[in-house]
């Protein structure tokens, strides 16, 4: 049986990937502005500038693995990132009042990522991208 070629990547899809590459490049300067904070709270336990330093390498990595995968076209990646941040975003309402007011520009940038999480979603799940991602599942092993 001869496999056919993929099909391009659709506009749609790229510009969608790229909204979510750009929230996740986002998180570095919301860190730069917060690190006083941060670095405040972590100085409060034992090992807290490790576990700092931890968390924010292993959350970039699992996000930035996720997009990786999304642009190689992994489904479960989409909808694994999907899942995460929708469940995630209830839980940044209240990081996000005390970042608008300790460090507004921080805030807004956060209220920003968000915006462009949902907008790159929206345009990963259009019928489009859809097509595109389950190109790859209909191929035979």
């Amino acid at each position: 049986m001869e496999l056919k070629s993929p099909p391009p990547r659709p506009d749609l899809t790229k510009k969608g990937i790229y909204l979510l590459v750009t929230a996740l490049a986002l998180g570095l300067p919301r860190t730069a502005i917060e690190s006083p904070m941060l670095l405040s709270q972590a100085s409060r336990m034992p090992n807290g500038l490790v576990i700092l330093i931890a968390s924010q390498l292993f959350a970039f990595a699992i996000v930035g693995g996720l997009l990786f995968l999304i642009y190689r076209r992994h489904n479960w990646a989409r909808w694994s990132y999907s899942v995460l941040t929708i469940l995630g975003i209830p839980f940044s309402v209240y990081p996000l009042y005390l970042s608008l007011s300790a460090a507004p520009v921080s805030g807004l940038i956060g209220i920003g990522q968000i915006f462009l999480q949902l907008a790159g979603l929206f345009l990963l799940f259009r019928p489009v991208s859809s097509a595109w991602f389950k190109w790859r599942a209909a191929q035979p092993d």
